[in-house]
């Protein structure tokens, strides 16, 4: 009987720690543009996507070729990343310069939320002019009530919309949107949008979570969800809500 119970918990131990040991990656390009990826020198898309991710794959260390098509031939950028064991770990790539290079960024490190992947979120263009909304949301916005006060809509809204899309860095525009909204009540929709301005899901993640409390139609904060680029981005701010709800 101590043999089996020694055995048990041996497995137990080893599943545990064989979980431990895998991670997670994921890549999304900035604008959209198209890439392949080779890790440890095998292909993993045959296709070029905007978006991918890797899950279950051994932790450590790992040498990762991004490819992009040019109309030049092929801009590559060759790597060697670190995946957090228990982590899923989220790169930013892009194409920077008149002559194109590849620069890739860690924008993003999540614990693996039990191996559960959720579908995914379409990745969302940032936008240059706020975004045309039915008309019945204009009418709510020219029918102020006292669930909504100092109610930034309209023509306000307007103003602070393109003073922040003018502004060229996320810590700028997390200072000035922190500034606006911590006097100030805002439509879901709208926050949203204002998400969507910033290039980093953690700066888009900060506001989400500081002005939640000033979201009129609370019942729509799941809209925040849409405006990430990475999918775990969305998860953890979703567990940070419901924790607040407990």
């Amino acid at each position: 009987m101590k043999s089996l119970v020694v055995l048990f918990f041996g497995m137990l131990l080893w599943t545990h720690e064989a979980f431990a040991s895998r991670a997670s990656i994921a890549f999304a390009s900035k604008r959209g543009e198209p890439f392949l990826i080779a890790i440890d020198g095998r292909l993993i898309n045959r296709h070029p996507t905007d978006r991918l991710r890797l899950n279950d794959i051994p932790a450590g260390y790992h040498h990762a070729e991004i490819r992009f098509p040019d109309r030049y031939g092929v801009l590559v950028h060759r790597v060697r990343l670190f995946l957090e064991p228990g982590y899923e770990t989220e790169y930013l790539v892009q194409l920077v310069g008149r002559r194109p290079r590849v620069v890739l960024n860690k924008v993003g490190q999540y614990p693996i939320n039990g191996g559960i992947v959720p579908p995914p979120y379409p990745v969302p263009e940032v936008p240059r002019h706020r975004p045309d909304y039915p008309d019945d949301t204009r009418d709510r916005d020219r029918n102020r009530n006292s669930d909504c006060p100092d109610l930034l809509a309209g023509a306000e809204f307007d103003r602070f919309y393109n003073t922040l899309a003018s502004r060229p860095f996320d810590d700028d525009k997390l200072s000035l949107a922190k500034q606006v909204l911590g006097q100030s009540t805002i439509y879901a929709e709208d926050l949203k949008a204002v998400m969507k301005l910033f290039s980093y899901d953690s700066r888009k993640s900060d506001l989400a979570k500081y002005a939640y409390n000033n979201v009129c139609d609370r019942r729509n904060f799941y809209l925040m969800y849409e405006a990430f680029t990475f999918d775990a981005s969305a998860r953890e701010l979703e567990r940070y809500i419901n924790d607040l709800a407990r």
